[in-house]
């Protein structure tokens, strides 16, 4: 919407990754690794191909048994026909394992453009669409590719590319437009809609400068973002007049507009009033989508590793999103100046499945032991499971309240809708986010805030039955004596909440009333010790407050907003 959305973790992939099984490489892979092959994902209409400008490099790079100059295509080792299921995807997962290695593939299926090269496509029976990479040999330029979305016929050989990536290669004259099939994209399909309306449900978002997102848009005219690295984002409401698009952010007010500039069936491109430019590929009903996010993912490779290494789990363990969608989690130590690779994991966000750096078989879902974890589309508010560490120390050691305090905050960022993103980024480079399992769609928009303040705190109170109220702190600077004035939140179920305050480093300017299930209230003013630097906890009241602050990792200005 008006804000620009971060920019795409792409520093473990090398590869464009592919719809259905793709095939990838960490940039940082020890020489000699195997690319980590890749599960079922679901498609993209990815952005502008990258023109072949190394042409011999790719020939040479293709070090099958066979040349793609001098291979005899008579001679066909592998069919996969048009609409062929999950033979594609087998394929695929075949091929990137080492299987097809040298041998000669002819394919058919829809075309769709990649930063690496170009796709050949399946629509699969649950809707979503299938395939792998393949590189044109001795291209000229990028529209020597088929037209995107169009239907093709593909004759190639399996080659090892840099970083052990397989790819199809393929010679130009070994690429046939087919024509006649009104599954392939035609320009009578894309005529059906000529107002271009998207329809309602799930739509896959990618871009060549944001990560990967979901928009939903429903019936009524609501709808929300959904951030495919914390599994949820921010709701809107949306009009729409022709072609054009206008959203208002819920909790922001904040109307910014977009335009459909083409809509082909399940495939559309849109463009926002800012010049970027979004690939949209439909993905079903919004009532049965669900998936897992990056940092689930990365919970559930901690509990597999552990469980296939007696317990132990590598130090760091980090959770990427590559521009298809596809998760490569990577599981190392720092040792000295280098890291120590435990492992890297390349798996179906929708599965959890997929393979690890030696192209075994992994399921990370059944080590995590239910698919009913699943947060694509959980309800933003429900806090199940988040914070569990945080509530057992408070339960067990009789904390009324937790507090963690996350640094500096910049004065202008009062609104969730607008600075979501910008707090994200501070609940995530201060480890709030992977720790806590917290973002600024969860718990909804629990945020308070003072106009000028400049710290940022997360409260947990230890009781779900109790109530959280916040007042403005009223202070006679004559006197020194304080005051409560206007209440800016309150909470009647004491869920975590952020609170944005304090604008002198002298006087609190906000005090939280935490009020416990049987009727016990206590109020507290947030508070940095001049002598510490922590979060003052004492009071004459002596109440237990826990501070679980990591106080290496504060958030500071050199942090920019985002919008």
């Amino acid at each position: 919407m008006k804000y620009d959305m971060k920019k795409a973790l792409t520093t473990a992939i090398i590869a464009a990754l592919m719809l259905g099984a793709v095939s990838c490489a960490p940039q940082n892979a020890p020489a000699g690794t195997t690319a980590p092959a890749a599960s079922e994902n679901n498609t993209e209409a990815a952005g502008t191909t990258a023109a072949a400008e190394t042409s011999e490099a790719q020939t040479e790079a293709a070090s099958g048994e066979i040349d793609p100059k001098t291979a005899d295509y008579s001679k066909i080792d592998v069919t996969i026909p048009f609409d062929s299921g999950e033979q594609i995807v087998n394929f695929t997962n075949d091929m990137l394992a080492g299987k097809y290695d040298g041998k000669i593939v002819k394919c058919e299926g829809i075309a769709q453009r990649r930063m690496t090269g170009n796709a050949m496509m399946q629509k699969q029976e649950d809707g979503s669409s299938r395939g792998f990479t393949w590189i044109l040999v001795d291209a000229a330029d990028k529209n020597d590719y088929p037209p995107e979305d169009s239907h093709v016929e593909i004759t190639g050989v399996v080659g090892i590319g840099e970083y052990d990536v397989r790819y199809l290669y393929v010679l130009p004259e070994n690429v046939k437009i087919m024509d006649g099939d009104d599954s392939a994209g035609s320009e009578e399909g894309s005529d059906e809609d000529s107002d271009y309306e998207l329809q309602t449900g799930v739509w896959w978002a990618t871009s060549d400068y944001d990560p990967d997102s979901y928009y939903t848009f429903r019936d009524d005219g609501s709808g929300n973002i959904i951030f495919q690295d914390i599994g949820s984002g921010v709701p809107f409401g949306y009009t729409r007049d022709g072609a054009e698009y206008t959203f208002e952010i819920a909790a922001a007010g904040n109307f910014s507009k977009m335009t459909v500039i083409s809509h082909d069936n399940d495939i559309a491109e849109i463009k926002w009033e800012d010049g970027r430019v979004e690939h949209l590929v439909y993905q079903g009903s919004a009532d049965s989508f669900k998936f897992y996010s990056n940092m689930e993912l990365g919970d559930m490779a901690k509990a597999y590793y552990a469980g296939n290494h007696d317990g132990y789990v590598p130090a760091v363990v980090d959770s990427e999103i590559d521009e298809n969608g596809m998760i490569v989690i990577h599981l190392y130590d720092v040792v000295d100046d280098h890291t120590a690779t435990g492992d890297w994991y390349t798996v179906d966000r929708f599965t959890g499945k997929g393979t690890d750096v030696l192209g075994n078989e992994v399921d990370l879902v059944m080590a995590a032991g239910s698919e009913s974890d699943m947060n694509g589309s959980a309800d933003p508010e429900d806090m199940t499971g988040s914070f569990a560490p945080q509530k057992k120390i408070l339960n067990e050691e009789g904390y009324l309240f937790g507090v963690r305090y996350l640094g500096y905050i910049d004065a202008s960022a009062n609104d969730p809708g607008i600075d979501g993103l910008y707090i994200n980024n501070i609940l995530e480079s201060t480890g709030t986010a992977e720790e806590c399992n917290i973002y600024i769609g969860m718990p909804g928009n629990h945020f308070a805030s003072t106009k000028d303040g400049t710290e940022l705190y997360l409260i947990v109170p230890r009781d779900v039955e109790g109530k959280v109220t916040i007042y403005e702190n009223v202070i006679d600077y004559d006197t020194a004596k304080e005051s409560l004035g206007n209440v800016i939140y309150k909470g009647e179920n004491a869920e975590p909440l952020l609170l944005k305050c304090n604008v002198s480093d002298i006087f609190p300017d906000v005090v939280v009333e935490i009020t416990d299930k049987d009727g016990k209230s206590f109020q507290w003013r947030p508070f940095i010790s001049g002598e510490n630097g922590q979060v003052v906890t004492n009071n004459a009241e002596n109440v237990k407050i826990y501070d679980f602050t990591d106080y290496s990792r504060l958030a500071g200005p050199e942090l920019v907003p985002v919008g």
